[in-house]
């Protein structure tokens, strides 16, 4: 899940920046106007170029490394209840009420999810040129597909648990379910890059 501190925690490295620059300002005047010995400007500038080297490594970890990561550990989530869930969304109507309504409450968050953890990271669009994260076409297309299994699943179970089809035509919703969850779930693995390796639904 997302905090409303990760908001928050972004704004620690900029701080360091801005002390960081501070320093160096007062260093500088110092060698300026101090007649400090070429020695001691050596060590102080050595200190600078570490205290700088530290902060820019922070920055990146903090607004780059770190997004990109939790996105991919989503992304692994993701994956890891595809099959989880797959009694569910394969064969809509056989598994609980309670069962059904949990499984699509969580890819219904997966969606939401999904599309926040990519909104944090920056420089995004550079990033997928690259190839180090899906683009923002398959970030929504996946999102998409995950609240549209969500969506399936909870139409057919409220119909298994409340509805009013027949017999007959309720097995016809659940079979059209199976084919379009099937569908939703083609999208979600494809646009994220999530190879199972089982090869459920190739022809």
């Amino acid at each position: 899940m997302i905090s409303v501190n990760d908001s928050v925690n972004l704004q620690t490295p900029v701080l360091t920046i801005i002390l960081t620059l501070l320093l160096v300002i007062v260093l500088f005047l110092l060698i300026i106007f101090g007649n400090l010995g070429s020695s001691i400007i050596v060590a102080v500038l050595t200190v600078i170029i570490g205290v700088i080297t530290f902060v820019l490594g922070q920055i990146a970890i903090k607004f780059f490394i770190e997004p990109v990561q939790r996105q991919q550990e989503l992304i692994g989530e993701i994956a890891h209840n595809i099959i989880y869930y797959a009694d569910i969304w394969d064969n809509p109507g056989a598994a609980s009420e309670e069962k059904n309504y949990e499984a699509a409450e969580i890819f219904r968050q997966y969606a939401g999810q999904l599309r926040a953890l990519t909104n944090l990271i920056n420089g995004y669009s550079y990033f997928s040129q690259l190839g180090f994260v899906p683009s923002f076409r398959k970030i929504n297309e996946a999102a998409t597909g995950l609240t549209g299994l969500s969506n399936s699943i909870k139409r057919i179970t409220s119909e298994r648990y409340g509805g009013k089809l027949g017999r007959s035509e309720f097995q016809r919703l659940c079979s059209g379910g199976s084919v379009k969850n099937r569908e939703y779930i083609n999208t979600i693995e494809n646009n994220l890059d999530i190879k199972m390796g089982l090869g459920i639904f190739e022809d």
